[in-house]
Parts: structure tokens; C-alpha cells; sequence
């Protein structure tokens, strides 16, 4: 068997199936048990470790709103990850980790999660916090999606960005950033060979420089959604002496291609002129290609 898809009636480990760990290439579980059925899974009473050879495809999810942070206890990441068995999941590509227990974080720990090229987590604050950092050198896509972002956890979520992913490291071309609830501190990545780059989540406007002075071979880059912060304003003020001085200095990046997919609802047409031309000022490589924002 390459392929298993497996439902399973909640909280159930009875009916969780043995899995051929040399063979098996594909794994999609829904509704998984609270507790790793490591020993299910392995056919060991106490397994220790186990690989998985050619998985290149893991689907997991609760099935349901399960695993909240409000039903499920707080678990220590130390001792969940000391007493997980060394799981190799070296040909892993694909990882989808959806609202499941914390338990489960714990295949991020000893997975060859650098060579992954997408990575999707969905859950509450508390699976994220769980996380242990990783290293991402072949991604080509990465989403984090969590439920219940109040207001007042924001500054939670900016501090869980150096835990999640440490310094994001991609030697990919390509790249898709979206659902990131929290910041990506620019300063910190690495992305050395990338060239084209999609940003789903949201960004602050005068966040984009910083972020193409650190991608020395972009040629291509999407944002579909920027934000305007009390200090960001004067982007959009192209007749302001604060816009002239922010345009004095020159982006250092080889770009091509700049397209923002904004609606600007609450700014005037003025407005987004003047976020067109803060970019087509800075940019010198743009000022012989198009640019592009969408009101």
C-alpha cells in the first residue's frame, strides 16, 4: 500500500490502521486520536524510532474544533518532544498539521523539515507556541493560519516569529507567504535564490523596502494586502515635504515585476497615486518596467 486515507470516529485507536513504514507514500488522517498512536503505527509496544522512506504527503486534522486552547491543558514542548520516538521523514514534502494536539507538533522535531516545500498549520495560539523553530531551505510555500487572533494576543503572535521559523532560510525561486498572523522580521531571512515571491498576509507599506533590500535576486514580487500606520502616511502624500525625503533614497534591489493588490476603501485617488509613485521613485529598475497597484 503507497496510499492511505483514513477516517477515523473520534478518539477511537482501535480501528488506526498498521502502516507499512517502508512503502507507504501518502498519508491522510482525519479526526486523529488525542494521544499518537505511535505503537499502532509502528507495530512496536514502545516504539523508539521509525522511518517512513518514501512519505512525501502527511495530512492530519482534528476533523472538527477539538483542540483549543481552552480544551486542551498545556502540555510542556520539552517533555512532548523528549518522549516523542525519533520519527525520519526524509523524502517529506508535503506537511499539513490541522487544529490536531500538541503531541503532534512533536514530527517537526527529528523530520528533515528543510527539505519540505510546503508547510501548512492551522490551528489556536497554543499549537503555535508549541512549535519548535525550523529551518526552511526548499520552501516554496508556507501558510500558518490561527483561529481566535484577538486583538489583545497581537503582540503574542510578532514574538512567536523567531520561535516558529528561527531565521527562515529558502534557497527556493519561488515562494508563497500567506495567513501569517504575526510579522516576519525581514532583517533575519535569508532567501538567497529567490526570484519571484507572493505575499498573501498583510504589510505594512514602508515594511516592503526592507524587504526587498534582502532579496538580492527578486525579480518578481505580489502583495495582495498593505497596511498604513500613523508613520506609514506620508507614502500616500506625494505632495508633502515627509514623501520627498523618503524617496531620496533609492531601494538597492534588481526588481522587475511590483504588484499590490490593494483596495484602497478609506484613501482618495490621490492617494494611491502617490503609493505608485513612492515605489516608481525608489525603485530605479522599475522606472523601465511596469508596476502595478490595484485600487
Amino acid at each position: 500500500m503507497v496510499k492511505l486515507n483514513f477516517w477515523l470516529p473520534f478518539d477511537t485507536l482501535d480501528t488506526f490502521p498498521c502502516i507499512n513504514t517502508s512503502a507507504i507514500k501518502v498519508v491522510t488522517v482525519v479526526n486523529v486520536p488525542r494521544k499518537v498512536p505511535w505503537e499502532k503505527i509502528s507495530n512496536q509496544p514502545t516504539p523508539t524510532s521509525m522511518t517512513f522512506d518514501k512519505l512525501h504527503t502527511l495530512d492530519l486534522s482534528s476533523g472538527r474544533d477539538l483542540y483549543t486552547a481552552e480544551t486542551q491543558p498545556y502540555l510542556d514542548p520539552k517533555v512532548i518532544f523528549d518522549n516523542a520516538p525519533k520519527v525520519q521523514l526524509p523524502s517529506l514534502k508535503y506537511l499539513n498539521i490541522e487544529k490536531c494536539p500538541h503531541e503532534y507538533l512533536a514530527l517537526f522535531k527529528h523530520c528533515q523539515i528543510e527539505e519540505m516545500e510546503s508547510l501548512y498549520i492551522c490551528g489556536t495560539l497554543s499549537h503555535i507556541r508549541h512549535s519548535p523553530a525550523v529551518k526552511l531551505k526548499k520552501a516554496r510555500e508556507l501558510s500558518v493560519f490561527i483561529e481566535c487572533a484577538y486583538p489583545n494576543e497581537q503582540e503574542s503572535f510578532y514574538k512567536l516569529t523567531n520561535q516558529l521559523f528561527g531565521d527562515i532560510v529558502t534557497t527556493s525561486s519561488e515562494l508563497t507567504l500567506c495567513e501569517f498572523p504575526f510579522r516576519v522580521d525581514f532583517n533575519r531571512i535569508s532567501w538567497i535564490n529567490l526570484t519571484d515571491l507572493i505575499c498573501s498576509m498583510r504589510m505594512d507599506v514602508l515594511e516592503i523596502p526592507t524587504l526587498l533590500s534582502q532579496l538580492p535576486c527578486l525579480k518578481s514580487l505580489l502583495i495582495s494586502r498593505i497596511s498604513f500606520t500613523d508613520a506609514s502616511q506620508a507614502v500616500g502624500d506625494y505632495q508633502s515635504p515627509e514623501w520627498h525625503k523618503l524617496v531620496a533614497t533609492p531601494i538597492e534591489t534588481h526588481i522587475k515585476s511590483l504588484i499590490i493588490y490593494e483596495y484602497f476603501h478609506e484613501y482618495s485617488e490621490s492617494f494611491a497615486a502617490g503609493v505608485y509613485l513612492y515605489f516608481m521613485a525608489r525603485i530605479p529598475s522599475m522606472q523601465k518596467a511596469p508596476a502595478s497597484i490595484t485600487p
